[in-house]
């Protein structure tokens, strides 16, 4: 579920608009092939999962949503419009994180999560998050 956060705690505009989140997650699911989608996985989310396997950057933010710490270079696993979930190998330690979800341009693209979850398998991480706007 996307979560609301206020622009109170947040006063410079840090938290993109769900408008701006929309299509950036939009675009990451359109961007991916058919040989990349599972349309046989039981679906328990409103809306849709895609699986996409494309390099993405995370990069750990303080509370107050600045960056915290050396970006993480990671692969995303799935995604739907409220959330996104990754594969790293080194542990994501902050609770928000910043998504760059097209690092190989030369524009940042980057939606805000939570962190959800992440288990350790083997030498990797996986992980998930969901997405925060700014609703106001």
């Amino acid at each position: 579920m996307i979560q609301p956060i206020s622009t109170a705690a947040h006063p410079l505009g840090i938290v993109p608009s769900p408008e701006a989140t929309f299509e950036l997650l939009q675009a990451l699911q359109c961007s991916s092939t058919s040989d990349q989608i599972d349309s046989h996985h039981d679906e328990r989310r409103i809306t849709e999962r895609t699986y996409v396997f494309k390099p993405i950057m995370l990069q750990p933010l303080a509370d107050d949503l600045q960056p915290a710490g050396e970006p993480i270079q990671a692969l995303s696993r799935d995604v739907t419009i409220s959330g996104i979930g990754w594969i790293s190998t080194v542990p994501v330690s902050d609770q928000y994180l910043s998504i760059d979800l097209f690092p190989d341009t030369h524009e940042s693209r980057c939606v805000i999560v939570r962190v959800a979850h992440q288990l350790q398998s083997g030498p990797l991480y996986l992980g998930g998050g969901a997405v925060v706007v700014d609703w106001q």
